[in-house]
């Protein structure tokens, strides 16, 4: 196994943990405001790149388009992820995860991949930071989810009346 994957593992755990213990502080209608938050590492790591192509510099244009995509994204993804909290909490509480995948494969590949054709190379470590990040985020908001409601479920085994 690797260090990574180690890391990642570790890191949804201390999430889980600090969600449980988010949850006896707060209250659940907190998930709205937590799915929020979440979201912070996306415009931070868009920051840390933005810098970084510019100081090796990278044309405008390129620049301006990889911010507005990568805002688009988080834009949406926040405004999915509160919509969602009251009648999908799963979606809501997966949707660090989810802007962090549409992220990575949309604004933050074409841009990394312009900057390499251009001869910038970024480096990995904000990334992965990035990606700890939202592990530990989507570990955290996990907990908010509430539990399916009891009782006999609609099974096979469930006879009809």
């Amino acid at each position: 196994m690797s260090v990574l994957t180690r890391l990642s593992g570790a890191l949804l755990m201390a999430g889980l943990v600090v969600g449980l213990v988010l949850r006896l502080v707060l209250t659940r209608g907190r998930l709205r405001t937590l799915v929020g938050l979440a979201l912070v590492p996306l415009p931070l790591h868009m920051a840390v790149v933005a810098l970084a192509a510019v100081k090796h510099g990278a044309t405008l244009l390129g620049l301006g388009l990889y911010l507005v995509g990568g805002a688009a994204v988080g834009v949406a993804g926040w405004l999915i992820g509160r919509r969602g909290v009251p009648h999908r909490a799963w979606l809501a509480a997966l949707m660090p995860s989810l802007v962090a995948l549409v992220y990575g494969l949309l604004p933050f590949a074409l841009y990394s991949w312009r900057l390499r054709t251009a001869g910038i190379d970024l480096d990995i470590i904000p990334t992965a930071v990035y990606l700890g990040a939202t592990l530990f985020a989507t570990g955290a908001l996990l907990v908010f989810v509430p539990a399916p409601p009891a009782g006999p479920g609609r099974g096979l085994l469930r006879r009809r009346r």
